[in-house]
């Protein structure tokens, strides 16, 4: 699998947050062999050569999780980085953090899968979740199209409710419970998230 997500133009920031990220799904980014973050200004030919032979040493634990955080990556490292991209076993993670995804070649593009992390300055926390209008909401959620990251945004929304839940009403309280019980029917099933998180734009409420 291969993700792509933009940052906002500060590669320190992107990679701290990835690193937020891989560490609230249970994995250890420092000092663990499994995890490869490299950082560059530009990517170029060698640099993409070099993530290449990296990618290809076996890992220790189920998954290696690689990622690249960069403002560019040239057109000639794009090439070179598109077979290992698509050859990639399914337990190799790939994340590859570009300023601007329109700079990318379309056959690297539709490799990637775009994906939501939060970054400072980046998506919304769970209150500001709440001040969105319904229109917003949908089209927040319409963003999120891991299904890890999806369950994950529901658990803190409703981590988020259930610290505010003794401020709600007896008709808030009714949907919270609705709301915990179809998360955790969606996390012990295979069913698409998408009709989870449009339930919780939906329904998820004000205050």
């Amino acid at each position: 699998m291969t993700y792509l997500i933009q940052h906002e133009g500060d590669i320190n920031q992107a990679k701290d947050a990835l690193v937020s990220f891989l560490q609230e799904r249970g994995v250890k980014a420092h000092e663990n062999p499994d995890v490869l973050i490299f950082v560059f200004d530009k990517v170029s030919v060698e640099d993409a050569r070099e993530i290449t032979k990296q990618a290809s040493f076996k890992n220790i634990a189920d998954e290696k999780h690689i990622a690249i955080v960069t403002n560019e990556i040239t057109p000639q490292a794009q090439d070179a980085l598109l077979k290992t991209l698509e050859d990639s076993p399914d337990n190799v993670i790939f994340y590859v953090f570009t300023e601007d995804k329109t700079t990318l070649r379309p056959t690297l593009l539709s490799r990637l899968t775009e994906l939501n992390i939060k970054q400072q300055g980046l998506n919304f926390s769970e209150d500001e979740f709440l001040k969105l209008s319904l229109t917003q909401r949908l089209d927040y959620v319409s963003k999120i199209k891991d299904r890890r990251e999806a369950l994950l945004f529901c658990k803190k929304l409703l981590e988020n409710a259930q610290q505010k839940s003794p401020e709600w009403k007896t008709d808030n309280k009714t949907v919270l419970n609705y709301l915990l019980e179809a998360h955790d029917l969606y996390k012990q099933s295979s069913y698409p998230t998408k009709n989870l998180l449009e339930l919780f734009a939906l329904l998820y409420p004000k205050k």
